[in-house]
């Protein structure tokens, strides 16, 4: 409302009338009257975003009688030569920055992305304090409505990954933008680790046993990375999604100092791979003794080939026991890896037919808990709880 202190009179009046309609759209409708005039005014606007690409916006003005409709459609078009994308937004392009980011599985571990590597489909970039815009094309996450020449800070989203076993070459990096241009990133992302080993006390009698519910801290040489452990009933441990890496893993010292004790080593260093399928470490040992205890120096004659009797190394049945065991346990550890990823994945069925090939190999207590799981799911609860009890026996100390 518009008053003329002069004449003392109300010049103009206007009512205006904004709301938001089917998310993406919004109704503006607007009335005056010029006092002085003697004439009145009606505007109408409807304002669309479609999709994220383009912009409508109709307008309708009505002043003393005449009348104009205006159409107004708005958007650009971003050509991205990197991927051969074609990027549609509602805003200007013009004069700003943009970056295209690919995720990958590094298949063959060469730290370049080729045909033959899996595409990650996942807005799994996330921009630190910017008001960025992000949208996903033919698997390439594209942030737009960058400033130029600007520092961001960039970092990983992990949880926007389905599979919770891959992880990425880094989880921060930071890149200056160039103007009307897409800045290319491609990310590698490798298969997690599976580690495993044991943990044994010295007895007064020399023999050994194995202590459950100890505390080891892993951790890697680059201080990014560290995990608290705990053992099992009979001394044995294991650590899945363990990213690639160099490694160290030590008892905790106040269950060393609890216990009076000291390791042998104090320390063990190893190095996780990065492989397509996902490094295992295992054979990983760990000795408590006494404090005073002093190891003794006997000359001990190394063995030779020489030295093992023929019969024992040419005997066949020896030979394929051996190979046997082996090859079972890893079989074993890459099927409940394999349908741990189905079951993230929602792949209930795929998961159950590999945890039983497991037990048909070996029975274990990790594959019986996940099996209960899997049961509970298809609402087998009573299967469910045999499972598990399964698991409980071959394992006291299971999570479930």
């Amino acid at each position: 409302m518009g008053y003329r202190p002069t004449s003392k009179q109300f010049e103009t009046a206007e009512v205006l009338i904004s709301k938001n309609i089917l998310k993406t759209g919004r109704l503006q409708l607007s009335a005056g009257k010029n006092f002085i005039g003697n004439f009145n005014t009606l505007r109408f606007s409807l304002i669309f975003d479609l999709g994220s690409k383009v912009r409508s916006s109709t307008t309708f003005n009505s002043i003393r009688g005449s009348s104009n409709v205006t159409q107004n459609i708005r958007g650009s078009v971003g050509y991205d030569p990197n991927y051969n994308n074609f990027i549609f937004t509602n805003r200007d392009q013009v004069g700003r920055a943009a970056t295209a980011i690919q995720l990958y599985v590094d298949s063959n571990v060469n730290g370049a992305f080729d045909e033959e590597d899996e595409i990650i489909e996942e807005k799994a970039v996330r921009v630190l304090r910017s008001g960025a815009n992000s949208t996903l094309k033919n698997g390439v996450l594209y942030l737009t409505q960058m400033q130029p020449y600007y520092y961001y800070n960039m970092e990983m989203n992990k949880s926007a990954i389905k599979n919770p076993m891959l992880v990425p070459e880094f989880e921060k990096f930071g890149l200056i933008t160039d103007p009307n241009r897409f800045k290319k990133v491609e990310i590698p992302f490798y298969m997690s680790g599976v580690i495993d080993g044991t943990v044994q006390r010295l007895r007064g009698d020399s023999s050994k046993t194995g202590i459950g519910g100890l505390k080891l801290r892993l951790s890697d040489s680059n201080g990014d990375f560290a995990k608290e452990l705990r053992t099992f009933s009979d001394g044995s441990f294991y650590e899945w999604e363990v990213p690639p890496g160099s490694y160290e893993l030590q008892v905790d010292a106040g269950n060393l100092q609890q216990l009076n004790s000291k390791s042998i080593p104090e320390k063990l260093e190893f190095e996780v791979k990065a492989v397509p399928e996902g490094d295992f470490v295992e054979g990983l040992s760990l000795l408590l003794v006494p404090l005073d205890y002093e190891e003794p120096e006997e000359e001990v004659s190394p063995i030779t080939m020489e030295a093992i009797p023929s019969s024992i190394k040419t005997d066949e049945e020896m030979l394929a026991l051996e190979t046997e065991l082996s090859e079972g346990v890893n079989d074993v550890l890459r099927l409940i890896i394999e349908a741990q990823n189905a079951f993230y994945n929602k792949n209930i069925s795929r998961a159950m037919d590999l945890v039983d090939q497991s037990l048909d190999i070996f029975e274990t207590a990790q594959a019986y808990a996940l099996k209960g799981s899997l049961s509970y799911l298809r609402n087998d609860k009573e299967n469910a709880r045999k499972y598990w009890n399964l698991a409980k026996k071959y394992d006291p100390d299971i999570y479930i």
